[in-house]
């Protein structure tokens, strides 16, 4: 809170942005909110099976500005709780309510009565859930009266579960409760013998689930009459009709009436008792209310196993031409393979099997001497034509001309990134690897088993797909002999290049490969780990390193994220900078191999499972991450203020360089003035 005289005035981001970090908590240490946020999770999920979408939540930046929203506002030192609902986002509201405190609202006189003797920082909101756009939306906007008769009953559900009416919390009100009425009962009159309408049996449940899990709808007169004769045809028709039939039906309906529909089965069908069809119903009403006008477009929705994964490398098996092949009409007839997906699953970069720098950094000591110049073997290799490119006495080029061996000169010509092709009978393994898993995955989730008819068909089509991608590639082959370069072969040279020198990726050009004296790169490394901001690290043993790292994870809630790993440091060379320099980076890995042993056959890259490099530091990494993107936010937020008012961008925070260019171009004159650009 900020003091400008004698007024108060509140910091709202700075709450907004402790009320986010508070939601993002992994633990919590009080009993209430573990317990709040442990059935908030639960009822996401439930809501998430009946396809009611809750994956804003994770998807977008901050979940307090998600609007249509159920809410809770917890008062942190007593744990009370208020729940309500929004059309815009939850903390809008909750600061309607902050400035509403002083106002006689019956509703929520409570909440507002704890609000003027407290500090806003005694407040947090809590989203709870989000309402199912579908109920409300109309035409692409927003209506208040559908989003109050959808919000109402979610919000009676809230309000129930966290037990939040007075006195245990600050709700007053429970939606939807009818008032007790004040006047005495109907009494029949003495000269007729009649009973009054409000003495007939009233339905008090209008669902029922029969022992077969078929759903039973009444069709009395009442409430909802019209929604729930729909929905009794619906469900008919969900059974026994084909769905194309059933979109149809619903689609004669209109947009008010589907909404309805939808929100009787949200209110009175449960999970424990909802079936296919009621969940098909759901389905398609929520299709045609996101379509405009209810006009249901038809979109390509990829089927479990539509893909074939195959081994890639470089330009050469798609000379296969796989993908035509499987639009073949000869292959479509046999079985329909026009929708399948390509997956290439791509060989090891060069980098990969040529770069050392990983085993040469692990080797580094502390305060290691300066080499001379004058008798170090990379100036007398003979591995190496006659070199100018010198730092410091020692070679440092990126030039593969000097390499004499003319096979790894042509490898580092080809640079880091480049992937070797297969040879022609390890494409041919390729091509059935991928197109026999793929005919496997069909047949292993087909209900109740395939036909034989249908097993041989498949068969026949596996066959073909084959044999046609096979010639395509031999025709290729014949007017191109040179593209079939044998695979990747290591040699005594290569091995005495990298006990002499370092191969590492040059800084800001990673696809080229650096040689550097090993000597030199080792010194250089050692010369910045022995200064001071290292010193913390340097003075101690690994094990105590990583006990104070696991020691931290645990702290946080983070062990189970732990691991037994240290990144390094490591050098990448600076060749655009006179003398040259080294840029240095952290690395992960988990031993000095420098993975020696890459898969090389065809099935072991098939199987091979993603790479993900942890350490010790990982998960303390990517919090730091979120909260340093927190405040770029909040600086790119101030700017869009700034430039909102004045039409001056101070700064551009670049994701994509798109958003550069298109303020150019609206802006002429920048191109005209002085522009300084910073690096930090």
């Amino acid at each position: 809170m900020i003091r400008t005289g004698t007024a108060t005035r509140i910091d709202w981001q700075t709450h907004k942005t402790w009320n986010e970090k508070m939601l993002s908590q992994p633990r919590y240490h009080k009993k209430s909110l573990r317990k709040l946020k442990k059935l908030t999770e639960l009822v996401r999920s439930e809501l998430q099976l009946r396809e009611i979408d809750q994956s804003a939540f994770d998807t977008e930046g901050n979940p307090l500005d998600i609007e249509g929203i159920i809410y809770a506002i917890v008062h942190i030192p007593s744990n009370k709780l208020y729940s309500g609902q929004s059309i815009n986002s939850s903390y809008h509201r909750f600061k309607q309510h902050w400035w509403d405190r002083f106002n006689a609202d019956g509703r929520s006189s409570s909440l507002h009565k704890r609000m003027e003797k407290q500090k806003v920082h005694n407040f947090m909101v809590w989203p709870l859930e989000k309402i199912d756009e579908s109920l409300y939306m109309v035409n692409g906007k927003k209506d208040l009266k559908l989003f109050r008769r959808a919000a109402s009953h979610r919000e009676r559900f809230w309000i129930i579960k966290l037990r939040s009416m007075f006195p245990r919390g600050f709700n007053l009100y429970l939606p939807l409760s009818k008032t007790a009425k004040t006047r005495r009962k109907w009494r029949p009159k003495r000269w007729i013998n009649q009973k009054g309408p409000d003495l007939e049996d009233h339905c008090t449940k209008c669902v029922t689930s029969d022992s077969d899990g078929t759903i039973q709808i009444h069709n009395h007169s009442g409430n909802d009459y019209h929604v729930r004769l729909s929905l009794r045809k619906w469900l008919f028709m969900a059974s026994t009709h084909p769905t194309d039939n059933l979109q149809k039906e619903i689609q004669r309906t209109s947009d008010s009436h589907r909404a309805k529909c939808l929100r009787w089965l949200y209110e009175n069908v449960p999970n424990r008792i909802a079936n296919d069809a009621s969940s098909l119903i759901e389905r398609c009403i929520r299709e045609l209310q996101k379509s405009e006008r209810g006009n249901l477009q038809k979109k390509k929705v990829s089927k479990f196993g539509s893909f074939i994964k195959v081994v890639h490398s470089n330009e050469l098996i798609t000379f296969a031409n796989l993908r035509t092949v499987l639009k073949d009409p000869e292959v479509t007839k046999i079985y329909n393979s026009s929708e399948i997906q390509i997956c290439d699953k791509q060989t090891m970069p060069l980098g990969r099997k040529l770069f050392n720098f990983t085993a040469t950094s692990k080797g580094v000591k502390l305060d290691m001497p300066f080499p001379a110049a004058k008798n170090c073997p990379c100036r007398a290799s003979n591995l190496l034509f006659p070199c100018d490119e010198l730092v410091d006495g020692h070679v440092a080029t990126t030039d593969p001309t000097f390499i004499k061996d003319p096979y790894i000169q042509e490898l580092f010509s080809y640079g880091s990134k480049f992937r070797h092709n297969l040879q022609y009978d390890e494409i041919e393994k390729s091509l059935k690897v991928g197109v026999r898993t793929y005919v496997d995955t069909v047949l292993a989730n087909m209900r109740g088993g395939a036909s034989a008819e249908f097993i041989a068909k498949i068969r026949e089509w596996e066959h073909v797909v084959i044999a046609k991608s096979m010639q395509n590639l031999k025709d290729y082959a014949a007017r191109h002999p040179i593209v079939f370069k044998p695979p990747f072969q290591g040699s005594m040279a290569l091995k005495e290049l990298k006990q002499i020198f370092t191969i590492d990726p040059v800084d800001r050009a990673a696809h080229n490969m650096a040689l550097i004296c090993k000597r030199w790169y080792l010194f250089t490394l050692s010369h910045e780990l022995s200064t001071k901001a290292y010193a913390l690290y340097t003075a101690r043993t690994r094990e105590q390193i990583l006990h104070d790292h696991r020691k931290w994870n645990t702290a946080h809630g983070l062990e189970d994220e732990h691991v037994d790993v240290l990144p390094y440091a490591y050098g990448s060379g600076k060749f655009h900078k006179t003398p040259l320099k080294l840029r240095f980076l952290a690395g992960i890995s988990d031993d000095g191999s420098n993975n020696q042993h890459e898969p090389e056959t065809v099935s072991q890259i098939y199987d091979r499972p993603v790479h993900e490099a942890r350490s010790s530091t990982t998960a303390a990494s990517k919090i730091v991450s979120e909260e340093l993107q927190k405040v770029m936010d909040i600086l790119q937020a101030k700017d869009k203020e700034h430039f909102e008012r004045t039409g001056i961008r101070r700064c551009w925070f670049i994701r994509k360089i798109d958003e550069v260019f298109l303020d150019i171009k609206c802006k002429r004159e920048y191109l005209t003035s002085e522009t300084t650009n910073f690096r930090f």
